[in-house]
This record gives C-alpha cells, sequence and structure tokens, in this order.
C-alpha cells in the first residue's frame, strides 16, 4: 500500500495514492480502523452531516438533531465507543464520503463552529478549532487527524 503522509505538528494527513489493488484497499481499511481506536475508550461526539433514516447515529443514541442553514446534523454527545461500533462507523457509507466524523467531546465549546470549519466548500479549516477530530475526507482517500493540544507521533502510526 502506497500513502502519503503530511505532518503539521497537531495535524496529519495520510493518502491513499489512487492507484491500488484490493489488497491495498483491504490494508487501508485496516489502517484507518487502528486510527479510530485512538477514540475507544474516550468520551467522543460524532457528528453526521445531512443524515438518514439509516444513519448510525441513529442506532447509537444520546443524540440531537440541528439545522445549520439548509443542512441537518446528527450529534451524538459523549459516546464511549466499543471496538464492535468502531467497526461499524469505518464500513459506513457516511464516513467513507466525508459525512460522519468523530470529535473529542472534552474540548467542545461551540458546536456550529466545528460544524462550519468541516463542513465548508473547499478545504477544511481546522486553524481555529481547539478539538481533537477524526475524519474520512469526502474522497475516501485522505485521513485526517487533528489534535491542536498534541504532538501526533507519527511513528506510533504503522504506515
Amino acid at each position: 500500500m502506497k500513502t502519503t503522509k503530511n505532518n503539521q505538528g497537531n495535524k496529519l494527513q495520510i493518502s491513499l495514492d489512487i492507484e491500488n489493488s484490493m489488497e491495498d484497499l483491504k490494508e487501508w481499511d485496516v489502517l484507518i480502523m487502528n486510527i479510530l481506536l485512538l477514540a475507544k475508550g474516550q468520551k467522543t461526539s460524532l457528528i453526521t452531516i445531512s443524515p438518514q433514516s439509516y444513519s448510525i447515529g441513529e442506532e447509537l443514541g444520546n443524540y440531537q438533531k440541528l439545522k445549520r442553514g439548509k443542512r441537518d446534523y446528527l450529534i451524538n454527545w459523549d459516546i464511549t465507543f466499543s471496538e464492535d461500533v468502531l467497526h461499524l462507523i469505518t464500513e459506513s457509507e457516511e464516513f467513507k464520503r466525508g459525512l460522519l466524523f468523530l470529535v473529542s467531546s472534552e474540548n467542545i465549546k461551540n458546536i456550529f463552529e466545528i460544524i462550519d470549519a468541516v463542513d465548508s466548500v473547499g478545504s477544511i479549516d481546522f486553524s481555529k478549532l481547539e478539538v481533537e477530530i477524526i475524519l474520512l475526507e469526502d474522497d475516501g482517500k485522505t485521513l485526517t487527524l487533528n489534535y491542536p493540544k498534541k504532538e501526533i507521533q507519527v511513528a506510533l502510526i504503522n504506515l
């Protein structure tokens, strides 16, 4: 599997190169799961953009539906994820399309600030966010981790 890493201190982007085999795509899925395991056991919120009736957030409970402009959002507050739930997230169509992302519940002050930064036209602007976020961008081949108060150690992520 050939990947590209862009590590900027507290932000890490890992991109899967376009021409990959089925075996590479399976390895990519394993890598994503290993990174999502960082959220296992921690209080995390899940945000779904334009949720559907089949959205995983509906199944997890403790959610709130919000509307911002013309778009709907489903926020699952303070969930402690098990490995099984994280596996369901990695397989969900919404996660693969960049419509579902994980946010550390620890520093959420303004949910709309987070939504506006992630659900913006063009590139995602993490510069003003003080929260930890893990998301797969809408290309399905770029995983972004934002940890504003921690240096991300790429060596800990087996690439």
